[in-house]
């Protein structure tokens, strides 16, 4: 026969985790959502348009729109730039030898500014910022080139400690069919919530392709190119330091 005390502390306790919640008990598991309609990208579906983060152009050009449209392709935009550095310039490098593969990075700043540190890494040739204070935002890099497919993110989730971006390779639809196929850009913006000091890791999940044609050539042995290892950002790691006063 139980004590009672003993009864009483175990029902106190079991409705304690119910108020407080998992984390004071040593079980976090707590999963947060990041909306896909939040991320801004150049291609990818259902995502906001990466170019209303651009610097305006220059006055003249927004009165014609053809050559408006000729400015943004030929590299006059930030996005541009960094979709021709990996793009055509990575593809070079792999045709002299296997290139390593790039990781997903961490900026200070959403929207414009996040644009801004990106392109600073990704065609200025900064390192990427491994140190954040605790109420800094902060958005994720995340992209994905010499791809022959297109991609979709399917899921964005936070937990402590941990993000992991799940995404998806798919058929290729509309005029992407009439780029050249290694040289297929997506990039992705994606904003954070708050984030708790500590370590943080961002995992990249691949989620198998509907389409078999491509899942199979995913998992073809013996290819010296593999889309998994070359075409996707890859994991990284960042911290949340706590300020000392």
């Amino acid at each position: 026969m139980f004590d009672s005390t003993l009864i009483r502390a175990l029902a106190f306790a079991t409705s304690m985790s119910f108020l407080i919640g998992p984390s004071v008990f040593g079980q976090d598991s707590e999963v947060e959502l990041i909306p896909v309609a939040k991320v801004w990208s150049n291609r990818i579906p259902d995502t906001r348009d990466i170019f209303e983060l651009e610097p305006a152009a220059p006055a003249e050009l927004m009165k014609y729109p053809r050559e408006f449209r000729d400015y943004r392709n030929r590299g006059g935009t930030l996005t541009q730039q960094i979709v021709k550095r990996l793009g055509p310039v990575r593809l070079r490098e792999f045709s002299r030898g296997a290139p390593t593969r790039l990781e997903t990075f961490a900026v200070l700043g959403k929207g414009d500014k996040a644009l801004r540190e990106a392109h600073k890494v990704l065609v200025g040739g900064a390192e990427p910022r491994r140190e954040f204070a605790p109420n800094d935002e902060i958005t994720l890099v995340f992209f994905v080139h010499l791809s022959p497919w297109c991609v979709h993110i399917k899921s964005i989730e936070q937990a402590r400690g941990k993000i992991t971006i799940s995404y998806q390779f798919v058929p290729n639809q509309g005029p992407d069919e009439l780029q050249i196929a290694c040289q297929r850009v997506f990039l992705a913006l994606i904003p954070t919530k708050s984030l708790r000091p500590g370590k943080q890791s961002v995992e990249i999940n691949r989620l198998p392709s509907d389409r078999p044609e491509i899942e199979a050539e995913l998992v073809r042995p013996g290819d010296d190119f593999h889309a998994v290892e070359y075409a996707v950002s890859g994991p990284c790691h960042f911290e949340i330091k706590e300020i000392e006063l």
